[in-house]
């Protein structure tokens, strides 16, 4: 509802708003398929952080100030929850509309809106929704190493809802990024782990995979790592474990928000790491954890963390179908499964209340 107000909104905006706007379109290819064959749920969280970079961006620089004379890039510091309403399919254009929806005044909202169209059958459908939050950095300081906050110009001409709105979720999202990461989030997931696990244990299927980051993975030389790269990471690990506890075609169905506590640089390995936590009848809730090291100095750094839920799927009606149950061998096991039944029966009551 509220992503249609702000669609209801543009025919309103002013040249200055416009200007954040942004639409992106690709075709779906066979490389971007994920195990299963359906389009790789990073891929579109991908797309939609580079479209959601392009505009916050472009307004920073687009209405620059008086305060901020150099450049300015942006940098995600969050992804609120998202659901992943539709599977994308390959041979579908993937259409990423993005535009600024409320500022602090070193922060950007930005709202995503996706599509998935079918050319064939002339034929679209949303696929997700997502808000992202970009924190402003002058571009001169970025080389030097200095990532002090830059301001951010306000959206112009927004209603009193509109920036309301815009305020009660940008102190909801600064509460949740004070909140310090889990302390639990560094775990064993090597290969040697799973080798003697108990079927359908944790250890059973946990993974992970190092990546070095490249000039390719960042918006510049000197910038960080694209939020994109990390969460298209991110989503493979947790792929990878949902297929391995299943062994089916398995989905992406919904992402917890997921804050990036510390910028990751070119040169750096980043580890991702994904355990199951939790099971229902038909979905699995897989704890990923991202590690930076600095391979010059050894240093180490918990760059971000999230919660994946995943379904899996009969792979020829594509429905949804009941998976294999956690086994929980431990306390601390226990204690997290607990933890993400809670949620998990939490954001289904607001389901329904949403249904109704």
């Amino acid at each position: 509802m509220r992503f249609r107000n702000v669609l209801s909104s543009l025919r309103r905006l002013s040249f200055s708003q416009m200007a954040s706007r942004v639409e992106v379109s690709r075709l779906m290819h066979p490389d971007d398929a994920n195990l299963g064959g359906n389009v790789h749920g990073g891929t579109i969280l991908q797309l939609i952080e580079q479209a959601g970079w392009i505009s916050a961006t472009r307004h920073c620089n687009t209405l620059r100030n008086a305060q901020s004379t150099s450049p300015v890039t942006t940098g995600l510091a969050r992804l609120e929850h998202v659901d992943f309403l539709r599977p994308m399919h390959i041979g579908n254009v993937a259409l990423v509309h993005a535009s600024v929806s409320y500022a602090s005044a070193h922060s950007l909202m930005v709202s995503v809106h996706v599509e998935s169209e079918d050319v064939m059958r002339a034929r679209k459908e949303t696929t997700n929704r997502a808000t992202l939050w970009y924190v402003a950095f002058p571009l001169e300081a970025t080389r030097e190493g200095v990532w002090k906050a830059a301001p951010v110009p306000p959206v112009p001409e927004l209603s009193d809802e509109e920036e309301r709105h815009g305020r009660e979720m940008y102190l909801m999202q600064k509460q949740d990024r004070e909140t310090p990461p889990h302390r639990d989030m560094d775990f064993d997931a090597s290969e040697m782990t799973r080798m003697n696990a108990k079927q359908y244990s944790v250890s059973y299927s946990v993974s992970s995979l190092s990546h070095g980051v490249s000039p390719s993975d960042c918006v510049s030389s000197d910038g960080p790592a694209q939020g994109g790269v990390l969460m298209k990471l991110m989503d493979t690990v947790a792929g990878m474990v949902a297929f391995r506890h299943a062994r089916t075609s398995v989905v992406t169905a919904s992402i917890d928000a997921i804050n990036f506590y510390k910028p990751t640089f070119r040169g750096e390995v980043v580890t991702v790491s994904g355990r199951l936590i939790f099971t229902s009848e038909r979905s699995m809730i897989i704890q990923v954890a991202v590690i930076s090291e600095n391979l010059v100095t050894g240093g180490k750094k918990m760059t971000t963390n999230a919660y994946f839920t995943f379904v899996s799927l009969d792979r020829e009606t594509r429905r949804p179908v009941p998976v294999p149950q956690l086994v929980l061998e431990t306390e601390d096991e226990r204690r997290r499964h607990a933890a993400a039944e809670a949620r998990y029966k939490a954001a289904k009551a607001r389901r329904g209340k949403s249904a109704a």
